[in-house]
């Protein structure tokens, strides 16, 4: 998304000034120092500033941060800056109990039905039980003949199929069924246990409850002290999941031109408020099947329009049912302006730029897993010109030689190139270069043959490898991406490594980066290599609105992060632990590359799937917990 040089044309100059040139002066604010929406000022997340920044920072020692805010919800929302107001959104708080309070339930629950259910079974089989043992009997003998199955099957382990595989399998069946009849013998032996049974269920239900609500919060914090200015409901139409990995209610940024302050909620909701917070209009709307579930669009604001992705409007005949558009609204009005022409997949997250020619334009992608219907797979370029609106400069279908995923990232482009990412595994990943003008077909290239700095832990130090084996690394879908200087950077799936894609000469090189820092104020701060961390998923209350067992995953695991930013060619990458790893994109990409591993909470205790912003000489950054000023 970066333009290939550090001073812009004087076309895309003029561009850039009319980009929000709905009520702001260029010649009293500097647009390149202000964050007015997900991409900041210039679409692409990227900016140049002659402000000293900082590259370090640490909220468990304090070390660079300006302040600190808490929070009382999660959210995932980007963070957008206007001069000295910070904007951002969170779900709204729920009076559910602290996780400790309901592990404290639980484990008072569980004992009390162990010791009773320990007694009860001594004394059955004191009375040498003749219906239990026969129950015995046929638990062991169905346990036996699964335990069999499983151990034949050694391509898919049935122990490792999900719930519903399960149901279909008749062994699967008949143990569950044998299992569920005893343990009904028993209760029937003694109410007392079935009482205690039904407390345990019912507290073990209460740790897996999920965080559920329609509504966001949009917040507005004084970017000097952190002060909460004020706050406002933004209404939504669906109930989602809280601080789910593939997105929430919360995920968009909000977005602003200085005087007027959007925000879209996934759950159905926009809405337009002054600086002072003072509402101009809202709607809602219908989002798509399953909303607003693995949903990573964000906002785009230009000129006289601010865009959201939903399905066709009701009284739409012309587009299909179920697929998703990019709609354009009326900044001052919430009207609906034009939907696009083209369909977009939720899981595409449209970017906005120019081409050569200086039009300005939306690239949108198409294509995804869990069977997203939105066809052809591929690439839009939507035009934003008055007269032509909506309408498609070009559209890409992408071949079908393996499965399509390129729908599923930030749609990247330049002034010259568009990319497309394509494949599941690491022996088909390729990388497709269009021409941004036309949409015709440049250059293919693969991610799968590779050189590797690997930190080595007898040595200390990396070691370079060319051309390893692969294994471990066979997903690598390059979501949390950017490009810059002719290279795509991104981090790896699964697996440690921030990796490196020169898009000339096709070179894939892949670095690994700490798990973990050891950092106490005062003491030597010490990186921890490969021991993947997990986190508790908490937020400053203490509760836990995603059960998730993956959402504690290991900071690398299946989710969508935050997408990288860049300040004075610095590549800012964070992971779902709220690690942030700052790249030089000015010098060779080798280990000298990682120049700081910041964090913004303490370790196994920070969750982070947002963006980060810059404005003014600072930047600012969140997790699940709190909200941070780094200066």
């Amino acid at each position: 998304m970066k333009y290939n040089s550090r001073t812009l044309s004087p076309l895309l100059l003029i561009s850039f000034l009319n980009f929000f040139s709905i009520n702001v002066a260029a010649q009293t604010i500097n647009i390149q120092e202000q964050w007015p929406m997900f991409g900041g000022p210039n679409g692409n997340g990227q900016v140049t500033t002659h402000n000293q920044l900082k590259n370090e920072w640490s909220v468990r020692t304090g070390k660079n941060i300006k302040w600190q805010v808490e929070l009382p919800a999660g959210g995932q929302s980007g963070i957008t800056v206007w001069q000295d107001q910070v904007f951002f959104t969170i779900n709204r708080p729920l009076d559910t109990p602290a996780l400790n309070k309901l592990e404290a339930q639980h484990q008072t629950a569980k004992l009390a039905y162990e010791t009773e259910y320990t007694a009860t079974i001594t004394d059955l089989k004191q009375k040498n039980d003749k219906k239990l043992n026969e129950l015995n009997l046929l638990v062991n003998k169905t346990a036996n003949e699964w335990n069999k199955l499983i151990k034949e099957r050694q391509v898919q382990k049935l122990a490792e199929l999900n719930y519903r595989a399960k149901l279909k399998n008749p062994q699967w069946l008949a143990l569950t069924k044998n299992k569920t009849d005893k343990l009904n013998y028993i209760f029937s032996q003694n109410k007392t246990l079935m009482t205690m049974y039904e407390s345990l269920t019912q507290a073990e239900n209460s740790l897996q409850q999920k965080g559920m609500g329609s509504d966001i919060i949009l917040y507005s914090l004084n970017a000097i002290t952190g002060t909460v200015q004020w706050q406002r409901t933004v209404k939504g139409t669906v109930e989602a999941m809280y601080n789910y990995t593939f997105s929430d209610a919360t995920s968009p940024s909000p977005a602003t031109d200085g005087k007027h302050v959007w925000v879209v909620n996934s759950a159905g909701g926009m809405a337009a408020f002054t600086m002072q917070g003072k509402p101009i209009w809202s709607r809602t709307f219908e989002p798509s099947k399953d909303a607003p579930f693995n949903k990573q669009y964000d906002t785009i604001l230009y000129r006289k329009m601010i865009f959201n992705v939903e399905p066709k409007a009701q009284d739409d005949n012309s587009r299909i049912d179920n697929w998703n558009y990019l709609h354009a609204f009326d900044v001052k009005t919430g009207k609906r302006l034009w939907v696009s022409e083209d369909a977009l997949t939720h899981y595409s997250t449209p970017v906005f730029s120019y081409t050569k020619e200086g039009i300005p334009a939306i690239m949108i992608g198409r294509g995804g897993p869990h069977d997203v219907p939105e066809k052809p797979e591929g690439l839009s370029l939507v035009d934003l010109r008055p007269a032509t609106a909506g309408k498609s400069l070009w559209q890409w279908q992408a071949p079908h030689s393996t499965k399509p995923f390129g729908g599923t990232e930030i749609q990247n482009w330049n002034t010259n190139t568009a990319f497309w990412q394509q494949g599941f595994d690491f022996k088909t990943f390729e990388i497709y270069q269009l021409d941004s003008s036309s949409g015709k077909f440049k250059t293919k290239q693969n991610l799968h043959e590779l050189s590797r700095y690997q930190f080595d832990l007898n040595l200390q130090d990396y070691v370079l490898q060319q051309n390893p084996n692969l294994q471990g690394h066979w997903d690598r879908q390059p979501y949390t991406q950017v490009v810059l200087n002719n290279k795509l950077y991104y981090m790896v799936r699964y697996q440690p490594y921030i990796a490196m894609h020169d898009l000339i000469t096709g070179e894939n090189t892949l670095l690994e980066i700490p798990t973990e820092v050891k950092r106490e104020k005062g003491k030597t701060e010490q990186y921890v290599w490969k021991t993947m961390q997990t986190t508790d998923q908490l937020n400053s209350r203490g509760q836990r609105h995603n059960p998730e067992p993956r959402a504690q995953g290991d900071g690398t695991q299946k989710s969508f992060l935050g997408s990288p930013i860049v300040v004075n060619n610095k590549i800012f990458f964070t992971n779902a632990h709220g690690l942030t790893y700052v790249i030089d994109a000015n010098v060779p990409f080798d280990p000298n590359a990682l120049i700081a591993v910041n964090d913004i909470g303490q370790a196994g205790e920070t969750v982070s799937l947002n963006a980060m912003a810059y404005s003014n000489g600072k930047l600012f950054h969140r997790s699940l917990k709190s909200i941070v000023c780094i200066e």
